[in-house]
């Protein structure tokens, strides 16, 4: 005999999201025997007299009359702890719904003859289901789902309730067949699914929304599932955008959470959905490492600043020109996109006031490397190539001091005037633009160093204190001043090999070199010094500079003076360099350099290519350089490294993009 009490029938029982609890057990302490006051086929619906029906206790033989209250007192209704055991027991289950009065409504189970009575009972109870016949979902539940249906109080949440908690036919979204793979896109589309990314107004503070992955058919009938939730995105059948299709990107997009987006991480397919986080999934942000390889292959570059994310230096980007914001000034105070690299040949361009340079005041030219072409302005100073010399820093216009560490530094006017103090700061010399007159002679027979003449100065390192003179005399740092250069600073002058030397020391006996191996030899006497300069030869167009007379040979030699003196200096012509790279920014080279003619890669790559640059200065130094002349220093000129890994695989640029008169081709292999 079944134990059963009113009070416990239907109100201590339910289905809760799929499990089964239930109080059926505590009837035991109620009453034993079913109520003999309640007969089911006595009890008429249409004339039921109760005042307490469908309240959820069995009222028949108590507060009402007997075979009354018949949904209440229906035998089954105590059957729907779950559905299964309900239709087991030939009855109908209803669900309830999601406005009960403590929040989900409860579900029913009745005979068929009461369900077809009431059978909104779940539906004007709370606004759940009709009742069902069966718990078994549909088969095809992609097309037979009701997604229309409220009446589930657990849908969008992960969990498949349909026949649980819910419906067969509801939680349409959680009970496709697909949504488990909800996890990644990647795996969603390989299995026939689409997907769509969760937005950032998800359920919980700062957490994104849900994703998800459906079937093809179920995601057409909620096209919005992941905007609606938490402002996600739409439906995709590809979780990236295609490297094709980059200008469809949608910058105006908020699908993609704020964090993900220009974080340095491409986050489409995984937090993002296609066409959202533009700048990071740019595929030009893999050059991000080059400034160079950047531009080359027609995108713009921004360098970090100090303000970078863990306290250090941001990162570099690089991005499309349609993709190209403030990301660098933004993220880190660095700077505004560029669309060249080389630092200008105007430094008065160069911006004094930036703070975006890591490198700055170390002494060595980032500009264009690891800092934006107009920063790093003191580094980066063309006076800084004259810091060895204070007469040859004064000489060419710039002013000179030496730091606490005895670091030698050369500046421009400007430089010196925006940091006055960068030397006196550690103890050492304010700016100065006067040097004391060079008081210093060499005995080289006698000069215990046996590394001199090497260039380097050795005295102190490899060999004794006051040794190695000529390489450590300031007098020959002071040649490419030329003659009166050299004489004021108080040295002498042979113009014939543009020696600039210690004054009353001679000169280096050829026998202390090994002229096999640089093939030179020293065709200055003792007699060719002087400490005064003749005046310049009248006859020339331009005034010679300081290397002019040590290469008068070779003018001589091919007969070029009588050309240049008709006026005949290059005017008009375009001469292509075609080596191992022009070093464009030689002062020598800079004034007729025409980037516009040049291929992409024109610069030498590494310190052993200089073959380009010796041709080009032998073809059209200018006349107010650093050294001599070239044959025709009018004349524009262009450059191409064919050595570069582009150039030589595709050696187009021999008739590309080039309007030349003269071509100087150099094939033999790099380094010969």
């Amino acid at each position: 005999m079944k134990l059963y009490h009113p009070l416990f029938s239907n109100s201590a029982s339910r289905s809760t999201r799929g499990k089964t609890s239930s109080g059926g057990m505590l009837a035991v302490l109620w009453l034993a025997t079913f109520p003999s006051q309640f007969v089911q086929a006595q009890c008429n619906l249409t004339t039921d007299t109760c005042g307490t029906q469908q309240n959820g206790i069995c009222d028949a033989g108590f507060s009402c009359d007997a075979n009354t209250d018949c949904v209440d007192c229906d035998p089954l209704v105590d059957s729907f702890f779950t559905c299964d055991s309900c239709i087991d027991a030939g009855g109908a289950f209803c669900w309830g719904g999601p406005n009960g009065e403590f929040g989900r409504g409860l579900d029913f189970c009745n005979s068929l003859e009461v369900a077809a009575a009431v059978p909104n009972k779940c539906i004007d109870d709370s606004g759940g289901s009709a009742y069902y016949t069966s718990c078994d979902t549909p088969v095809d539940l992609a097309s037979q789902c009701n997604f229309q249906d409220t009446t589930c109080a657990f849908t969008s949440d992960g969990i498949c309730d349909a026949a649980g908690s819910c419906a067969p036919d509801t939680d349409c979204v959680d009970c496709d067949a697909l949504v488990s793979n909800s996890f990644s896109c990647d795996v969603c589309i390989e299995q026939g699914g689409v997907y769509c990314f969760g937005g950032p107004n998800g359920t919980f503070a700062d957490l994104p929304g849900n994703s998800y992955c459906l079937s093809p058919e179920v995601a057409a009938l909620v096209p919005n599932q992941c905007i609606d939730e938490s402002g996600g995105s739409a439906f995709f059948e590809f979780c990236r955008t295609p490297s094709d299709d980059t200008s469809q990107c949608n910058l105006e997009d908020t699908s993609c959470p704020a964090d993900r987006i220009n974080n340095g991480l491409c986050d489409e397919g995984y937090s993002c959905a296609p066409y959202t986080d533009c700048a990071d999934c740019d595929p030009l942000r893999s050059l991000s490492y080059s400034c160079n390889q950047c531009v080359a292959a027609g995108g713009l570059y921004c360098w970090g600043g100090p303000d970078g994310l863990f306290g250090g230096f941001g990162q570099n980007y690089c991005n499309s020109p349609a993709l190209a914001e403030d990301f660098c000034q933004e993220e880190s105070s660095g700077t505004p996109f560029y669309s060249a690299c080389e630092p200008s040949r105007d430094f008065s361009q160069c911006d004094l006031q930036d703070t975006s340079c890591r490198y700055s005041f170390d002494f060595l030219c980032d500009a264009g490397r690891s800092c934006a072409p107009n920063s790093d302005c003191f580094d980066c100073d063309p006076m800084m190539l004259y810091r060895d010399s204070c007469a040859l820093c004064i000489a060419k216009g710039g002013e000179f001091c030496t730091t606490g560490t005895n670091e030698t530094v050369c500046s421009s006017p400007g430089i010196a005037a925006e940091f006055p103090t960068f030397c006196s700061d550690d103890g050492g010399t304010p700016y100065q633009t006067e040097c004391p007159v060079i008081e210093e002679t060499c005995d080289f027979e006698n000069d215990p160093c046996d590394q001199q003449f090497d260039g380097i100065c050795n005295a102190g390192v490899d060999c004794p204190a006051n040794s190695d003179c000529y390489d450590c005399s300031e007098c020959t740092q002071l040649r490419t001043l030329g003659c009166e250069g050299c004489t004021n600073a108080g040295c002498v002058w042979c113009g014939a090999e543009a020696l600039c030397m210690p004054p009353g020391g001679g000169i280096p006996p050829p026998f202390n070199l090994d002229w096999s191996n640089i093939g030179l030899a020293y065709t200055c006497t003792d007699q060719d010094f002087v400490s005064t300069c003749e005046a310049p030869d009248s006859s020339l167009p331009f005034d010679p500079p300081p290397f002019f007379e040590a290469n008068d040979w070779v003018y001589e030699m091919i007969n070029i003076k009588p050309v240049w003196a008709s006026g005949f200096m290059g005017t008009g012509i375009n001469l292509r360099v075609n080596d191992d790279g022009v070093d464009a920014l030689h002062p020598d080279l800079s004034h007729n350099f025409d980037l516009s003619q040049s291929c992409d890669k024109y610069l030498p790559t590494s310190s052993e290519d200089f073959h380009g640059t010796v041709c080009a200065s032998l073809a059209a130094a200018g006349t107010g350089g650093e050294c001599g002349v070239g044959v025709a220093p009018n004349a524009t000129l262009s450059g191409c490294s064919i050595f570069s890994d582009e150039n030589f695989a595709n050696p187009t640029y021999l008739w590309e993009g080039q309007d030349t008169d003269v071509s100087s081709n150099s094939y033999g292999s790099k380094g010969h």
